[in-house]
């Protein structure tokens, strides 16, 4: 096998995040491509780190993952085939990282292109986010909308409770919520007190890397919702997990390239059709969050789906003979 690498950069008008694409070539003729994006802020190994585990021989989980994709698009690449040949890419929310899109508009403009959730990226100022989402809440009831917060488990337990208190008390319930994902540090203690006294349900993404193998079939009982990113996750692994305790899954991307993107949408679409009600409208359409790099313009949007998916492989074919490669291994 011989590798080469492509660093890039994602930019968001407000900061920049590395990434590197790869190139595998796995035997003759047979050649597939992938992203490898780690985000160290939430836990990951820097980028960096992950480079110099490769040149000394070890396999880190995220780079399996990316070989694994790799491997699919080259094999699917070679032989001409269709990866979405025959399969139903599930619907997605609409993706809000910054308080600043959430005003009274936005919201309506949204629903208005048939979105039915909106997932917010909560955690870094509780205040702040409590006034936008009391305001908001009452716009997404008129749409019929519901909301979908992201803490990354920046709150304590405390400082959880506080919040949805607060936010009850404001808007009057909590109906207008989807589900809350890693509302603070998994604990099932914590995560089954609030389950139990604010009615909402649970979603269990990062926080799973903090679980104890051994003990983590016996605690994600407490969680509703498994976020699955095939990037960095094991689908297979994943699935278990959501099968053998009752939950539904809901697949990302992992803010990241748009073979990315396209890995999970894959993911996606596989999962919905071998496993149907299992999974929940999805996170796929993550591009948007960025400036076009060349590559998040080729993919191609209708509303909550993708218009277009790509014809052999993982796609984006011509923008990737345009890269220069950089031989790694």
């Amino acid at each position: 096998m011989k590798l080469w690498g492509h660093n890039y950069h994602l930019f968001n008008g407000r900061t920049r995040h590395a990434g590197i694409l790869l190139k595998f070539e796995f035997y003759e003729n047979v050649v597939g491509y992938s992203c490898l994006h780690p985000w160290p802020e939430l836990g990951d190994l820097t980028l960096e780190g992950e480079i110099k585990s490769l040149m000394n021989a070890q396999v880190t989980p995220a780079f399996f993952r990316a070989m694994n994709y790799a491997q699919i698009d080259g094999d699917a690449r070679s032989q001409g085939k269709n990866l979405f040949e025959n399969l139903k890419i599930p619907k997605s929310h609409y993706l809000i990282s910054s308080l600043d899109e959430l005003t009274l508009l936005s919201v309506g403009k949204i629903a208005e292109k048939g979105f039915e959730l909106l997932k917010i990226k909560c955690g870094d100022d509780p205040e702040q986010e409590l006034k936008a989402l009391n305001e908001a809440a009452l716009v997404c009831q008129t749409h019929k909308l519901k909301m979908r917060l992201d803490f990354n488990g920046k709150l304590s337990f405390e400082e959880a409770k506080t919040f949805l208190q607060k936010l009850s008390k404001s808007v009057g319930h909590l109906n207008f919520i989807d589900f809350i994902e890693d509302i603070s540090p998994f604990n099932g203690d914590n995560w089954k007190a609030i389950k139990n006294q604010f009615g909402v349900k649970l979603a269990l993404d990062r926080e799973i890397k903090n679980l104890p193998s051994k003990i983590r079939r016996e605690l994600i009982q407490h969680a509703d919702v498994l976020i699955l990113k095939p990037t960095i996750q094991n689908p297979a692994v994943m699935l278990d997990l959501a099968l053998n305790n009752g939950m539904k899954m809901v697949v990302t991307t992992n803010l990241d390239h748009s073979l990315g993107v396209m890995a999970a949408a894959l993911e996606a679409g596989r999962l919905q059709k071998a496993h149907g009600d299992l999974i929940l409208p999805c996170g796929l359409i993550s591009h948007g969050q960025f400036d076009d790099d060349g590559f998040f313009s080729k993919i191609k949007i209708q509303g909550t789906e993708f218009k277009e998916l790509p014809s052999v492989g993982l796609g984006f074919e011509e923008e990737l003979k345009k890269i220069k490669w950089n031989f790694l291994v």
